[in-house]
């Protein structure tokens, strides 16, 4: 999904269609006014936040509709490990980036990373890294510009933080993530 407002945009993963939940990075929308979710063939629906941790930099997005896609993502089977090939997918160009995960503990400002040993591109704040299977392992959040890598939070720190609407585990239709707006931007959480 992509999820913009004026000239930002990010992605997102649908975390529940049904109730029209969608899961970004904070420093995506944080500052929009309007927030919209899209994505091909799908008309924009508005969104608003429904509930933000600013330590993790996560936000959940409501839509005022349901969203039109069936599914949830799929969880992983395993934490995943180091040396393990993950494929960071974004909005923006509806492009993928492939990595490995070079620290699956990665500490910053205070926090619990996955360190990819890709950079994510521009827009792909708040989007999907998944494992081999096409399991979310991480939602990405920032580029450390001086490692040319990329930082994501792990998927289970995110469905402990927002239990609302987690996905049970079904499949993950590609159409199912969504961009931000330039990763390099991206600061830490406080």
């Amino acid at each position: 999904m992509r999820v913009s407002g004026g000239e930002r945009f990010g992605s997102g993963i649908v975390w529940s269609a049904a109730g029209g939940l969608v899961l970004t990075a904070l420093h995506v929308v944080e500052e929009m006014e309007q927030i919209w979710i899209s994505a091909d063939g799908v008309e924009a629906v508005r969104a608003r936040i429904a509930d933000a941790d600013p330590a993790l930099d996560l936000a959940l997005l409501r839509t005022e509709e349901p969203l039109p896609h069936s599914g949830s993502i799929a969880r992983p089977i395993a934490p995943p490990q180091a040396g393990e090939r993950v494929t960071l997918v974004g909005w923006a160009g509806r492009r993928a980036d492939a990595g490995e995960i070079l620290d699956p503990g990665r500490r910053f400002a205070g926090a619990r990373y996955l360190e990819i040993g890709a950079r994510a591109e521009p827009g792909a704040s708040g989007g999907a890294v998944l494992d081999a299977r096409g399991a979310v392992v991480g939602v990405v959040d920032l580029v450390l510009l001086d490692r040319g890598t990329t930082l994501a939070i792990p998927i289970d720190v995110a469905l402990a933080r927002f239990p609302e609407g987690a996905p049970a585990g079904a499949g993950l239709p590609s159409a199912l993530t969504a961009e931000r707006a330039a990763p390099s931007r991206a600061r830490p959480p406080p």
